[in-house]
């Protein structure tokens, strides 16, 4: 017998033009949002916040937007992939049996995911995970 009910919320991923106007900075979930599904919403936090402290050391918030910019990158991308998935569980299946067949590769997504990949890199695991999927379709 369930103790209780499954709950859950819509998110969304958003992305602002800027992130700063005068004297108003923003971070976190407040600053742009990737989907909860990445799990990426305090450590990103954090990173916007030391570098928005670097930038404040600098008198220089256009330093912030780069640095958020570049941040909220892969988090960005890889959420909007996760998201593909949802509606689709042929899709969803198929990508995990892919990755289950592909340890290594599911490492280097992993990496991408704790930020010790750049986007090009995230770029190319993805298309090498997309001809995986396609081999693995045939």
């Amino acid at each position: 017998m369930p103790t209780s009910s499954e709950r859950g919320s819509v998110t969304a991923m958003h992305r602002l033009k800027r992130v700063y106007r005068d004297n108003v900075v923003l971070i976190g979930d407040a600053s742009g949002g990737v989907d909860a599904i990445t799990g990426d919403g305090l450590c990103l936090s954090f990173h916007q916040a030391f570098a928005l402290a670097n930038a404040l050391k600098t008198n220089d918030l256009h330093f912030y937007q780069k640095a958020h910019r570049r941040l909220s990158r892969v988090p960005t991308w890889l959420g909007f992939h996760l998201l593909s998935m949802d509606g689709r569980p042929w899709l969803c299946r198929r990508v995990l049996s892919t990755l289950s067949a592909n340890p290594q590769l599911f490492g280097r997504l992993l990496s991408a995911h704790i930020g010790e990949a750049s986007l090009s890199d995230c770029v190319r695991v993805g298309a090498v995970l997309g001809m995986r999927l396609l081999v693995s379709s045939a």
